[in-house]
């Protein structure tokens, strides 16, 4: 018999999903500052340019499709997990 999701398993994976994007943006914002303490900044954007485009690029069905794990594309681009 399948468990149908109740308000707190909806609210706590919200809230679960609320944090993976705080603590991804700010892991995200640390790495640019460590970058910003060896590179020149127009070099730190042209790189996180780059890696920008490739993200946009990126075949995000060539994971789901492959992978055991739970997946969902609004998920990964929206850094929501």
């Amino acid at each position: 018999m399948k468990k149908t999701p109740t308000d707190l398993d909806r609210l706590a994976e919200q809230e679960t999903a609320h944090f993976l994007r705080r603590s991804s943006l700010t892991y995200l914002e640390c790495c640019v500052s460590l970058m910003l303490t060896h590179m020149a900044k127009e070099d730190v954007a042209a790189l996180l340019e780059r890696e920008a485009e490739l993200l946009r690029e990126f075949d995000w069905s060539s994971i789901c499709s492959s992978s055991t794990l739970p997946c969902r594309r609004e998920s990964l681009t929206s850094l929501a997990c």
